[in-house]
């Protein structure tokens, strides 16, 4: 196939996938490979570090169209990183035309680092500020670099990671890399080389690389379009360089070894000997049949996939490794198969890059309103040191009204919470001293007391509902979870095995999983369908459109297919007489699985052996069909799915009423969601769709009008005519409706127009913006879900909610629009639903009321008040210890000297709930800050005991360094030791630290906590 390129420089190519990586094999020393978008070029990377694992393959990203970001000097050193290395070693150079088109820069300093080495702290910090690095507070992109004490962080832009070097005096005693999101160390480096940020810009890549080997470019086309979209938004974002119009041309020109791989039909070309592999989707038995026929024809066969496998095929050439697409070719006599074929399933690219700091979701940022629970409403002042009776301590600033100022110590945190409640230009902090807040909280209280007793009963009645059992796993179960074709996230396998646990139970389950959208919440809801379907029950898994029950239906047949299961689709897209015949087989137990929309819910549904209902989407379902299947449920399983429930429901989740899982861990390493809300603006659409196409993306329009959605649809056509355009809602004909939201998913739509009928609507790996032209009538929870539409994979997605620009807004859709703007990162869900729950209020739990009133004391501080007064009912523990704490209590300013930092760990602090919580935030400070000043392990130690007295039931606890003393409640009972004396219902002790240990050891019956707590 090779001596094809010999003379011929056009070929018709009309491939994606693997392939574009097999033909580039045994080419020059030097090859530039060229695709149209940042999404094709990182499946070719892929693809060839799978397919020519003996080539040095790099890779040349483009700049991010962001404005502050294509200027950024750490982004053009990465660049001048790659081609250096590209230039001086040969192997493959893979790219795009903003990749060729942008500026890099080419640096010359460098500093070597090694352990043992007398580098000197102060003169590689001085080094690093002449370099142009950015002193920041927390590393975590490229260019920046953080001091703390004997401790420098720094990213260098052409390293993965960051390094953290640690000096003793002058000498560098230690190297790591760690992670930028939760800034712990990873792994340990001998020695490291650290690149100046030079001013030293080429203006493109395209010289370096015209000038060097053989240049292959995919789909000329595409490219030429995606490189002038491009060009214009770089123009449009960069304040220093201008790329000239005539560069992409120039460069293609100026190539003397240009081999064009076109996807059309054209003069001139030439053909390759490949195709493209049969799809099997799951039906292993005809795989086999067709992989018997090409090793009778001499065909080698490979499968390169992320799932293990099948049974039938053992023997065969088989890695775990997953490419983009199989393909034939005919003339090597080879097929390749990948999961795409044998499961139609894409699998998930694993990029590496880096999130924002963890830290920064715990902040109090400066007049945040806060509820102090004694107090009332009241806004963060930052961190203020006063020396008192007990040393110097570091105080809590909170501001009421008046200007009076409260000093809260920063041992009593938990006294505090972020208000989330209701706030206008209108809203002021409470009076310290005045009854507004003592009435607004026994109003709460009474309120409380009430819907306690309710819970309970209703748990009451779940405790003795009885249920089936269902088996243990087997070895079907196995087979089955071996077919998952990506890798479980650490909290996806929780809610796993949380689900099974329900099922094994005599219990009827009633979970509710919790999980930003595209985090895997299908994949558990699979594995309890099929343990139910496997132990002869049958399932309902209801959904709200009749598009995701299309998708559903797809990804449950493929997954099942192997097994003997019958799985079914009863929707509106389903003729009468095959729903009559699916109706017909529930009824006599011959279908196991139906997956549906609202059509599960009416009169006419008979279940021979229902084991199992599945609610996926669970806020778009009215409370009257709640009220529906709540008939069918009596003393069968249930687990609810959602990204963001309902506030009543996720509110009784909350009160431990109902069972909750939560997803927050992401898949691979997607980054957040870039949401941008504001009014509408021409330009700033047409830049949004133009950043898309130029990547190679699709795009969500959101217009929820259809009288008027054509005449959008012209809109979008006449500033993009190049562009494929179509537009769906839910009053067309069903077959076309299917046909159009198929063609989107498979790629051949590039725009779609559409109502809010895509708010649970296909799974669109490319779809990675969403433009919404009117957002006042949406729901918090209906911005989320159409957020989710966008940014399934790994790509930097954008979500734009706009409204019109001659309206005033309404204050609450101001708050929607700002908490969907404020939780745009990956992992939201949970977080959105509590600020829904804040917005709309809990609800009446037990009625038909979905939302209820804003209570004035607070989210976090009502729900802290009703569990407590859940446990007193339950006859356990009732509420927080008080603590008396004599002592000084502060994070030395020498050891985290940033007080923002300091607030953040204060707060982790404050969320210790055991020993080993304990330990590991003591081990992540000694990575991120040094060793451990006695201070913050007097505060370590004195979170853990907080939590254990809370837990025991200890009313107060007293602490000074000359002693301690607690006060016990009606149920504590405790062992002394010989340190410690008992007087009526109170216990005294040592003080200090000796003070602290002996008590956690009393109370954890633990022989001595002396060797454990460091």
């Amino acid at each position: 196939m090779l001596d094809l390129f010999d003379g011929s420089r056009a070929f018709f190519f009309p491939f994606k996938g693997a392939v574009r990586a097999w033909i580039c094999r045994e080419r020059s020393s030097r090859l530039t490979v060229l695709l149209p978008d940042e999404n094709q070029a990182e499946d070719f990377y892929s693809d060839a570090k799978i397919l020519l694992s003996h080539e040095k393959i790099f890779r040349l990203p483009d700049i991010p169209l962001e404005k502050g970001i294509v200027d950024d000097p750490a982004s053009m050193v990465a660049r001048g990183h790659v081609l250096r290395k590209w230039s001086e070693e040969g192997g493959i150079l893979i790219s795009t035309p903003g990749g060729m088109m942008s500026p890099f820069m080419n640096s010359e300093g460098l500093l070597s680092l090694r352990i043992g080495e007398c580098a000197g702290r102060d003169r590689l910090i001085s080094w690093l500020d002449s370099s142009g690095y950015s002193r920041s507070d927390l590393v975590w992109k490229p260019g920046e670099y953080a001091v703390r004490g004997g401790i420098v962080d720094l990213f260098d832009p052409s390293s993965r990671m960051p390094l953290r070097v640690v000096f003793f005096d002058d000498e560098i005693e230690e190297m790591r890399l760690f992670s930028p999101e939760d800034q712990t160390s990873k792994c340990k480096v001998e020695a490291f080389s650290v690149w100046e940020l030079g001013d030293r810009v080429t203006p493109s890549a395209a010289s370096t690389v015209s000038e060097k080997g053989e240049v292959f470019l995919f789909d000329p086309i595409r490219s030429q379009i995606n490189a002038d979209s491009f060009r214009s938004i770089w123009n449009d974002l960069s304040a220093k360089w201008n790329i000239p119009e005539e560069r992409w041309d120039r460069f293609l020109i100026d190539t003397p070894l240009l081999y064009r791989f076109e996807s059309g039909l054209g003069v001139r070309q030439r053909r390759l000997s490949l195709r493209e592999v049969p799809r099997f989707r799951g039906r292993i038995s005809e795989m086999a049949v067709q992989i018997s026929r090409w090793r009778e024809q001499g065909y080698y066969v490979a499968i390169r996939s992320s799932s293990p496998l099948p049974s039938d095929f053992e023997g065969m050439d088989w890695q775990p490794e997953p490419l983009s697409s199989g393909f034939i070719d005919d003339e090597e006599k080879m097929v390749f198969l990948s999961d795409v074929e044998m499961y139609g399933i894409r699998p998930d690219r694993r990029t590496e890059r880096q999130g924002t700091p963890k830290d920064w979701s715990i902040l109090f940022e400066a007049r945040d309103w806060l509820v102090h629970e004694d107090h009332g409403l009241c806004r963060y002042g930052g961190l203020e040191s006063v020396e008192g009776s007990w040393g110097r301590q570091e105080f809590l600033v909170l501001e009421f009204q008046d200007k009076k100022r409260l000093l809260l110590p920063t041992g009593q945190i938990s006294r505090i919470s972020p208000y989330k409640g209701s706030v206008d230009e209108s809203t002021v902090p409470d009076r310290l001293g005045s009854s507004r807040w003592s009435t607004s909280l026994r109003k709460a209280e009474r309120q409380i007391e009430e819907e306690a007793k309710e819970l309970l009963e209703l748990y009451a009645k779940r405790k003795i509902a009885k249920g089936h059992a269902f088996s243990p796993d087997g070895e079907a179960m196995e087979e089955f979870e071996r077919s998952f074709p990506h890798e479980e996230t650490i909290d996806q396998l929780k809610a796993i095995s949380d689900v099974k646990k329900d099922m094994e139970s005599p219990r009827p389950m009633d979970r509710l999983v919790v999980g930003d959208v595209g985090y895997g919440k299908t994949e558990v809801a699979l594995r309890a369908v099929f343990k139910a379907a496997m132990d002869g029950f049958q399932v309902l898994v209801l959904v709200p459109t009749t598009v995701l029950a299309q998708q559903h239906y797809m990804t449950f047949r493929s997954r099942m297919g192997p097994f003997p299961l019958k799985v079914e689709l009863l929707s509106r897209f389903v003729s009468q007489r095959r729903q009559n015949e699916i109706l017909t087989g529930l009824a006599d137990g011959s279908v196991d699985v139906v997956i549906g929309t609202h059509r599960l819910l009416q009169n006419d549904l008979k279940i021979r052996r229902l084991g199992l209902i599945i609610v996926d989407e669970e806020h778009r379902f009215g409370v009257a069909h709640k009220e529906r299947f709540r008939k069918l449920r009596s003393g069968v399983d249930v687990l609810t799915l959602s990204a963001t429930p309902i506030p009543r429901t996720f509110s009784m989740a909350m009160k431990g009423m109902r069972d909750v899982s939560i997803i927050e861990t992401p898949p691979g390493n997607r980054p957040a969601i870039i949401t941008v809300t504001g009014a509408w603006d021409d330009g700033l659409v047409r830049k949004a769709l133009a950043r898309e196409m130029a990547r190679g993306g699709q795009v969500y329009m959101l217009h929820n009008r259809v009288g008027t959605i054509e005449e959008r649809a012209g809109w979008v056509k006449s500033r993009f005519p190049d562009v494929r355009v179509a537009f769906a809602h839910g009053r067309m004909r069903e077959n076309e409706l299917e046909e159009t939201m198929m063609a989107f998913y498979d790629g051949e739509i590039d725009i779609l127009v559409c109502t809010t009928i895509v708010e649970s609507g296909l799974d669109v790996g490319r779809a990675n913006t969403l433009v919404v032209d009117d957002s006042r009538l949406l729901g918090l929870a209906q911005m989320h879900q159409l957020r989710g539409r966008v940014g399934r994979r790994d790509d930097t997605a954008y979500a734009f909610f706009l409204y019109p620009s001659d309206c005033v807004l309404p204050h609450s859709t101001a708050e929607r629009l700002d908490a969907i703007g404020r939780l745009s990162f990956q992992g939201a869900g949970y977080e959105l639903a509590k600020e829904d729950l804040h917005i709309r209020g809990g609800g009446d739990l037990l009625g038909m009321s979905q939302h209820g009133h804003r209570e004035r004391v607070g989210l976090q501080l009502y729900y802290r008040k009703l569990r407590d007064e859940v446990d007193r009912l339950r006859g356990g523990t009732t509420g927080e210890t008080e603590m008396e704490i004599r002592i000084p209590l502060s994070i030395p300013e020498s050891y985290i000297s940033v007080s923002a930092l300091r607030l953040a760990i204060y707060r982790r602090i404050d969320e210790i709930e055991d020993l080993e919580g304990r330990e590991n935030l003591r081990n992540e400070l000694q990575d991120r800050f040094g060793p451990i000043p006695s201070e913050v392990d007097r505060l370590l130690d004195l979170a853990l005991l907080r939590t254990i007295c809370r837990k025991r039931g200890i009313i107060r606890c007293m602490l000074s360094e000359e002693r301690c003393e607690i006060t016990l409640g009606e149920k504590t009972d405790v062992r002394l030791s010989a340190l410690w004396t008992e007087k009526k219902d109170e216990m005294v002790g040592p003080g200090g630290r000796s003070g602290i240990i002996s008590l956690l050891d009393i109370l954890t019956d633990r022989k001595s906590t002396e060797g454990v707590i460091s």
